[in-house]
């Protein structure tokens, strides 16, 4: 799957142009790839995001999901913190120091 950068769409496989040039002695034929929507050639690899199928470039799928559901995370786990006083959060804090909070079995521990 691929993802235009430009007009986002996505597509199973990006349109090949070859342009022969024979203006020059002996010629040759250049070959390049394309979006099939809007002609751009600024297009990448994609995947799905994990939370809600989204597509999205390679190259902006750090963790896995797009980005409005990185912000939706944010949102949620920084409206989950404000239930907390701040010496909770601190102690939280001294509790899970050097713990990675995707580690299901360090949180155990805890």
């Amino acid at each position: 799957m691929y993802k235009c950068m430009d007009c986002e769409a996505t597509f199973d496989a990006p349109s090949v142009i070859i342009e022969k040039h024979d203006e020059v002695e002996g010629g040759f034929t250049q070959q390049y790839t394309q979006c099939p929507v809007c002609g751009s050639d600024s297009i990448e690899e994609a995947v799905r995001c994990e939370k809600c199928g989204e597509s999205v470039a390679e190259s902006e799928n750090l963790f896995g999901i797009c980005s409005r559901c990185e912000a939706a995370a944010l949102l949620n786990f920084k409206s989950f913190l404000a239930a907390f006083a701040l010496a909770e959060l601190k102690y939280i804090d001294f509790c899970i120091e050097g713990v990675g909070i995707v580690d299901p079995d360090a949180i155990r521990k805890l």
